[in-house]
């Protein structure tokens, strides 16, 4: 009996760390989408079809073995159909998104691997993808004077979509798999790293631009006050240069 009140207590504690985590994620991708500009309406909707649609899949390809690849609508296509509207509007630029995808893609096949559970990447590994570009995406929109989220989101979701899973296909179909076996890209859905890594290189760049401009503020303010120290020592000067000018004047 003692055992079993232990193994249900346990039980209902690895419970409540799921669904602390899963409410904690679940804020991060609301902050996410704020810091792409969208509306609350906006971002309600999203994110409701995100939820719904995120375990129907669309076959894309039959491979070898009757192995179906799929892909997820609410974790892959969502967020590439938000990534290609932020092209298609002008909101980012294909020659500054083009050089950060490409380096979003190797690291996010580089740390994500292979298992017969599927494709995972564990933590914190899995955040080091989204910051980097996060970080290229901030110096990139100051040199082009671009919006820095939109940048850093596409970059990360297309990286992640052919990093994380397409360039990982060869070392999948090497391993033994049952006929109609369905491969889902973006399979975890709104947990999917496609889904997740765009929206916390959103706000990764939008983090280090808000830190990299109080640096500014505080190093303006800091000149301002060496300004007001010189101005005040120049006064000073000027004072006693005119104070020994009359005394002198005095003794004459």
């Amino acid at each position: 009996m003692q055992n079993i009140s232990n193994e249900l207590f346990f039980m209902i504690i690895q419970y409540l760390i799921y669904f602390i985590f899963a409410m904690i994620i679940l804020a991060l991708i609301g902050k996410g989408y704020e810091a792409l500009g969208m509306k609350r309406s906006e971002i309600s909707t999203i994110y409701f079809l995100s939820l719904i649609l995120s375990f129907i899949y669309i076959p894309i390809a039959t491979l070898s073995g009757n192995v179906i690849l799929a892909i997820s609508i609410g974790g892959a296509l969502i967020p590439l159909y938000i990534s290609l509207r932020f092209l298609r509007r002008g909101v980012i630029s294909s020659s500054h998104l083009l050089p950060i995808f490409i380096i979003a893609t190797m690291l996010s096949y580089m740390v994500t691997e292979v298992t017969e559970y599927g494709i995972i990447s564990i933590f914190p590994l899995y955040l080091i993808p989204p910051f980097i570009t996060g970080l290229l995406s901030y110096f990139s929109a100051v040199a082009s004077d671009r919006r820095v989220a939109p940048l850093a989101y596409a970059s990360q979701t297309f990286g992640a979509i052919l990093g994380a899973d397409i360039l990982h296909l060869p070392e999948i179909l090497s391993m033994k798999f049952e006929p109609n076996t369905v491969l889902v890209i973006g399979g975890a859905g709104v947990f999917d790293m496609i889904y997740l890594s765009g929206l916390f290189a959103a706000l990764f760049s939008v983090g280090i631009a808000r830190a990299m401009r109080k640096r500014e503020i505080e190093f303006e303010g800091f000149s301002i006050k060496v300004r007001d120290i010189r101005r005040t020592e120049d006064t000073f000067i000027e004072y006693e240069k005119t104070l020994e000018e009359r005394i002198l004047g005095r003794r004459r």
